[in-house]
C-alpha cells in the first residue's frame, strides 16, 4: 500500500477529506520522529513498538573489492510486532 492509498483509504474510512487526512498522516509521522529522536520508544498497543537503537561500528565485507572494512556506527529504528498483530498475520489466509 503506497501512502496515497492509505490517504486515500483512510479519508474514507474516517469520513475525512483528503488533505486532512494526509496533514493527519504528516503529523504523525513528524510527532514519531520526534519521539524517537529523544530515544524514547514508541509503543503502540496491538500494532508493535517502534525504538531507536545505536548499532556499534562492526566489520563488513566490499564484494567488489573483495576487501573486509571497519562500517561506522549509526542509529537505526526497529520494530517489534505485538502479540495480537503477529497472531492475526499467523492466522491470515494463503492464497496462492
Amino acid at each position: 500500500m503506497t501512502q496515497k492509498e492509505a490517504t486515500d483509504y483512510l479519508a474514507e474510512q474516517l469520513n475525512r477529506s483528503r488533505s486532512e487526512t494526509q496533514r493527519l498522516l504528516d503529523q504523525t509521522t513528524q510527532v514519531m520522529q520526534e519521539v524517537l529522536d529523544e530515544e524514547r520508544d514508541i509503543v503502540l498497543p496491538g500494532l508493535g513498538t517502534f525504538q531507536a537503537k545505536l548499532r556499534e561500528k562492526r566489520r563488513g565485507f566490499h564484494p567488489r573489492r573483495r576487501q573486509y572494512m571497519m562500517l561506522p556506527p549509526k542509529r537505526v529504528v526497529s520494530f517489534h510486532a505485538g502479540l495480537s498483530l503477529r497472531n492475526y498475520v499467523k492466522n491470515m489466509r494463503i492464497e496462492k
